[in-house]
This record gives C-alpha cells, sequence and structure tokens, in this order.
C-alpha cells in the first residue's frame, strides 16, 4: 500500500464531508449484506442438514434479488459450479458472487462518489476527472 498519502479529509472541502461519510457507510453496509447472504447460503448449501429452513427463508429471498443485480455472467457462472455440487465447488460459488457483489458496489458508488465531485467542482482543488 503506498505510504504518506493524505487522509481524504485534508483535501475534501468541509461542505462534502457529510456527502462522502454517507457513501462510506452505504459501502460498509453494503459489504456487511453481501456477507450476510452469501454466508448463510453458502452454510446451507454446504451443511443441508444443520439449517433452521425457516430462519433461512429472508436470506433465501435476498439471494434472488442478489442474483439480479450481479447479472447474468456472474449467475451463470455462479450456476455452473454449484451444478459441480463439490464442497469446494460450492464454496468458491458463493465467494465468487461475494467478490463480484463487492466489486458491483465499489463500481456504483464510485459513480456516485464522481457525481458529487462534478456536481461540486468548483470547491475541489483538484477536479474529478
Amino acid at each position: 500500500m503506498a505510504k504518506n498519502l493524505p487522509k481524504w479529509e485534508d483535501f475534501t472541502p468541509g461542505t462534502l464531508t457529510p456527502a462522502i461519510e454517507h457513501v462510506q457507510k452505504t459501502f460498509a453496509s453494503s459489504v456487511w449484506k453481501c456477507s450476510e447472504i452469501t454466508e448463510k447460503m453458502c452454510y446451507s448449501a454446504l451443511h443441508p442438514g444443520e439449517v433452521d429452513t425457516a430462519g433461512l427463508t429472508p436470506y433465501e429471498e435476498n439471494f434472488r434479488l442478489y442474483r439480479i443485480i450481479l447479472g447474468n455472467p456472474a449467475v451463470r457462472e455462479f450456476d455452473r459450479l454449484i451444478k459441480i455440487g463439490t464442497p469446494p465447488a460450492i464454496f468458491k460459488a458463493y465467494s465468487d458472487v461475494f467478490r463480484k457483489g463487492i466489486e458491483t458496489e465499489v463500481a456504483r458508488l464510485f459513480e456516485e462518489t464522481l457525481a458529487i465531485g462534478l456536481a461540486q467542482s468548483k470547491e475541489l482543488k483538484l477536479q474529478p476527472c
């Protein structure tokens, strides 16, 4: 990791601090959601006899939405790995969709942050693009 980089607070105008903090909180929440959904679903796939199916229902519903957000290529790869059916393939399938969920969220929040910078470019010392 690069050393001696300035903290974002050092070069962000105070008027933009709440927006950037919101983006950070949104990212942290998204990581938690991706983690919870994939962890519960992966555990249930690897340990089918140990999971309370009623308690899994909300995760199954959220995983259906998660699949839509990920898009067809990621879902096809997930389904291909799940069909293999071995524990390593199942683990990889869920690990991959967790990673893809985070990548999707990073891209979305980057665009949101860039839009904030573009809208407030007059306040910035450096231009956002």
